[in-house]
């Protein structure tokens, strides 16, 4: 387990440069390794997990691969575990995952994610707070083909324009 750790504190630290960002989408094992020290590691090693994921999704193409490998299901995991303390990470990268219609669509369909982000935005950081409005407001981002009204997700109505 440090191994994986001193690994995505490694990638956490290289992805701090642009083109390292293209360079690790090309290693197909990175991001999905990432993805499984988020769901098994440390607190620690979430935390880098969770930094270099995000750093990562900054590259538009990492994002379908980061959705691809599940990313979406464990980070919304995560914002259910008090003890992983990395909730202001987690809705981060889930904030740029919006960004990829595979990513909008894995976040339209969990039944969890809309009365968590409702509580954080009443019991949350103000980081909490800002990252939940910006899920909740791009969920309501209205799809190119409904032409109006409200998106429902899971029994809450979410109107847009």
């Amino acid at each position: 387990m440090e191994a994986r750790e001193n690994a995505a504190a490694t990638i956490f630290s290289l992805t701090m440069l642009d083109e390292r960002k293209v360079q690790i989408k090309a290693r197909l094992r990175a991001v999905p390794a990432l993805v499984l020290l988020l769901k098994e590691g440390t607190p620690i090693g979430k935390r880098d997990s969770a930094t270099a994921l995000f750093n990562l999704a900054v590259y538009n193409p990492n994002k379908s691969i980061m959705v691809n490998s599940g990313a979406v299901d464990v980070l919304i995991e995560l914002l259910m575990d008090d003890k992983a303390s990395i909730t202001d990470d987690a809705l981060s990268v889930l904030a740029l995952l919006l960004g990829c219609s595979q990513g909008l669509q894995e976040l339209r369909n969990s039944r969890e994610l809309v009365p968590l982000l409702i509580d954080l935005l009443r019991f949350g950081s103000v980081k909490g707070k800002e990252n939940s409005i910006t899920l909740l407001l791009g969920l309501c981002k209205r799809p190119r083909w409904l032409r109006g009204g409200c998106w429902r997700i899971h029994g809450a109505c979410l109107r847009f324009k």
